[in-house]
C-alpha cells in the first residue's frame, strides 16, 4: 500500500460508458514556469482536463518552503474531489522530529476507488553509477467510479472493510517521472516497470482461470525523453502502445518500428518517416527519429498558436498531429506520454494549454475495446 492513500471527497460525474479520460501533469510543485506557486491554479487546470484517471509528477509532500511545506497530494484531491495515492522517490526525515518526513515524487488522482498501491523505486543504468535523482513508480488497482447505470460508488473508507474485499479493479495504472541525465538510466527503469507490470498481471491471473483475467494498464509519466526515442521501444516490443499515436493513426502495426508511411499522417509526420527509412544504422536511425519528433512538435507547436487560415490546405493535419507539452510556453518536446496495454483504444490525444506549470498536461480519451 502506498504509503499515501485515501478518499477525500465524493467522486466525479457519470459519463459514458466504456469511455475513459486519462491524463499525466508535471505539476512542477504547483508552480508556474515563472516558479509562482499557486496550488489551486494547478487544482483548476486538472479540473478542466475533465479526466478520471490523472497521474501527476514532482509533487511535494512536505517538502520545504518552495511549496509552502504543504500535502500537495492530499490538498489537491480534496479541492477535486479525486481518491489519492502518493509515491515518494524521495524520502527524507522531517526538520521536526515530531512532524510529517520531507517527501517528493508521483501520485496518482482517480475519481473512483484506488484500491491498493505500491510505490517501487527505479535503478540506474548497469555501469552509469548512482542516479542524480532517485525514481520512482506507482503502480495502482483502480475502480472506476461508475457502475452499469453510471451510479457513482459509494466512498471507499476503510480499504480493510469487508464490503471492499471482493471489489476487482477496472484498471492498472503505473505512474511515473524517468531520469533526465541519461538514456541509459531510463532503459533500465523502463525494463523494472515492465518486470512489475507483468508480474502485477501473472498475481491478478488467478490459480485455475482459464484465461488471463489482469484488467488493462496505463502507464502516465514525465519519461524525460521523446516517446519515440530508443530507449522507450521496450515498451512497445511488451505490448504498450503510445496513445497519442494511435489517435492520430500513426500507430506502427504491432507496435514496432513502421515499414509504411501512414497516410493520415501530418507532412511533418510523412517528412520524419522518409527520413527514418532512408537512415537504417541504429545511431543514425535514432538520431534521426530525433530531428524528426523535433520538427514535428515545432510545426505542431506553430500551428496552435495560428489560426487555420494562415496554414492552407495544412493547418488541420498539422494542427491535429502528434504535439509537444515541453516546456509550457512553446512545447517542442514530447516527453510527456501516455501508454495503453490491452483492451484499450486511443480516440483522442489532446494537450491543452496551461500556465500553472511549466510542462503542459496530456490527456487522453480512450474506449474500452474488451469483450462486452
Amino acid at each position: 500500500m502506498s504509503a499515501h492513500a485515501g478518499r477525500t471527497g465524493p467522486a466525479g460525474r457519470a459519463g459514458r460508458a466504456g469511455m475513459l479520460r486519462a491524463a499525466t501533469f508535471n505539476i512542477h510543485h504547483g508552480a508556474s514556469a515563472d516558479d509562482h506557486l499557486d496550488l489551486a491554479r494547478t487544482a483548476a487546470e486538472i479540473r478542466a482536463l475533465d479526466a478520471d484517471v490523472v497521474g501527476l509528477q514532482e509533487v511535494d509532500v512536505a517538502f520545504g518552503d518552495r511549496s509552502a511545506g504543504e500535502d500537495q497530494a492530499r490538498a489537491l484531491a480534496e479541492m477535486l474531489g479525486m481518491d489519492v495515492a502518493f509515491a515518494p522517490a524521495i524520502d527524507r526525515p522531517g526538520t521536526d522530529p515530531d512532524g510529517p518526513r520531507r517527501q517528493y515524487g508521483v501520485a496518482l488522482l482517480v475519481r473512483g476507488r484506488i484500491l491498493e498501491s505500491a510505490t517501487h523505486l527505479l535503478p540506474a543504468g548497469p555501469g552509469l553509477g548512482p542516479l542524480r535523482e532517485p525514481r520512482a513508480v506507482l503502480c495502482a488497482s483502480v475502480r472506476g467510479a461508475r457502475d452499469e447505470d453510471g451510479a457513482v460508488d459509494a466512498p471507499a473508507g476503510d480499504r480493510s472493510d469487508p464490503a471492499d474485499a471482493p471489489m476487482r479493479a477496472d484498471l492498472t495504472v503505473l505512474v511515473t517521472h524517468l531520469d533526465k541525465e541519461h538514456p541509459g538510466h531510463r532503459r533500465a527503469q523502463i525494463g523494472r516497470i515492465l518486470e512489475i507490470e507483468a508480474r502485477r498481471a501473472l498475481d491478478l491471473h488467478g490459480p485455475g482461470d482459464d484465461e488471463p483475467s489482469a484488467p488493462p494498464a496505463l502507464l502516465l509519466g514525465d519519461m524525460n525523453a521523446d516517446q519515440g526515442a530508443t530507449e522507450m521501444r521496450p515498451l512497445a516490443a511488451a505490448g504498450w502502445r503510445d496513445a497519442a499515436l494511435e489517435a492520430s493513426g500513426r500507430a506502427p502495426a504491432g507496435g514496432l518500428s513502421e515499414r509504411r508511411a501512414p497516410g493520415g499522417a501530418s507532412a511533418a509526420g510523412r517528412a520524419g518517416w522518409s527520413l527514418r527509412a532512408a537512415l537504417r544504422s541504429p545511431a543514425l536511425s535514432a538520431a534521426a527519429t530525433a530531428v524528426a519528433s523535433a520538427v514535428a512538435n515545432v510545426a505542431a507547436a506553430v500551428a496552435s498558436r495560428l489560426p487555420a487560415s494562415r496554414l492552407p490546405g495544412m493547418g488541420r493535419a498539422m494542427g491535429a498531429g502528434v504535439r509537444g507539452s515541453f516546456p509550457a510556453v512553446f512545447p517542442v518536446r514530447r516527453i510527456d506520454g501516455i501508454w495503453v496495454h490491452g483492451p484499450l483504444t486511443a480516440r483522442a490525444v489532446e494537450v491543452p494549454p496551461g500556465k500553472a506549470s511549466d510542462h503542459r498536461p496530456v490527456v487522453a480519451t480512450l474506449e474500452d475495446t474488451g469483450p462486452a
